[in-house]
């Protein structure tokens, strides 16, 4: 990877520091991971227009290392994440969610608010070298997270991280997303609950087509709803769909439309949600956490259950 920072600004005892133009590039692109890793890993990549730092004590973060801040504001940040699965599976690695993560964290840190505007993510998988990628998209991204650091004092009140967010999914969808993990917790809880709204079947077809060989041909969702009560070890909840005029369609890899297939996935996928029993409409869910994975991946795995 490769770190630059067009301009850094320190402002003391005023409190006041500015990131501008961060940019954290991977030196493989996409298109040839295969060719210089030798195990499946995640590449990231994140341009970030500005990073605001309000009420922080300078002279506490060099000389003690304690790095305590009223607000934190990302302004025009890009994240492009992608994992190409062709490869063999790296050797497991444990990967910390978020309370223990920050427990971990070599120095103090407390951030009283922190805001993300007007960002993007980007998130890509491929199966097979030949192939290309499926993408998810979030974009017009709004969080708001509070209390987020490993101070003792917070743990010791019993307080909680807590987090909003908002986007559109695919550029269609209207997700909105609130995430509370207590900060005393030694099974790093945590419960997240997502509704998602009048988004067309068709958006998902970037990421469906290339990882599922599955093209929804027609359809929208009216609403999904899941609550995730999760903990170190696994996650249990409940998962809605409200959807109407489905229509999907199998394809081969070079992309001609199975009939056969086809024909079998309509029979057996009810068009509209509401043909379905009032009782088959929720799935109540349990899944169990890979520990080498990441909190983004606990949460995808939970929600394709549900689907």
């Amino acid at each position: 990877y490769d770190l630059s920072i067009a301009h850094i600004g320190l402002l003391h005892p005023q409190g006041l520091a500015v990131f501008d133009s961060l940019r954290y590039t991977p030196r493989v692109d996409r298109k040839t991971t295969h060719a210089y890793l030798r195990e499946m890993t995640s590449i990231y990549a994140l341009d970030v227009k500005t990073i605001a730092l309000a009420r922080v004590d300078l002279y506490r973060a060099f000389a003690q290392q304690q790095v305590e801040v009223g607000s934190l504001t990302v302004d025009g940040a890009f994240f492009d994440v992608f994992l190409d699965k062709s490869m063999p599976d790296a050797p497991s690695h444990y990967m910390p969610l978020p309370t223990s993560g920050l427990r971990n964290i070599p120095f103090g840190l407390r951030v009283d608010t922190l805001l993300l505007t007007n960002a993007e993510m980007t998130y890509s998988e491929r199966f097979e070298v030949q192939n290309g990628y499926g993408s998810m998209r979030l974009t017009g991204i709004e969080a708001t997270i509070l209390n987020m650091g490993n101070d003792t004092l917070l743990a010791i009140a019993d307080s909680s991280m807590r987090g909003t967010v908002d986007a559109k999914l695919f550029d269609k969808g209207e997700l909105h997303g609130v995430f509370t993990a207590p900060l005393a917790s030694r099974d790093d809880a945590f419960t997240l609950d997502v509704t998602l709204r009048d988004m067309p079947l068709s958006a998902a077809n970037s990421m469906s087509e290339n990882l599922l060989l599955l093209r929804a041909d027609s359809g929208w969702i009216n609403s999904l709803r899941f609550h995730m009560s999760a903990n170190n070890d696994s996650a249990a909840g409940a998962f809605t769909l409200k959807y109407s005029d489905a229509w999907l369609r199998i394809m081969n890899t070079d992309g001609e439309k199975r009939r056969f297939l086809t024909g079998l996935v309509n029979r057996a996928v009810h068009r509209n949600s509401k043909d379905k029993p009032v009782d088959e409409r929720t799935e109540r869910l349990r899944i169990a956490r890979r520990k080498d994975r990441s909190l983004f991946n606990y949460i995808w795995v939970f929600t394709r259950e549900g689907l």
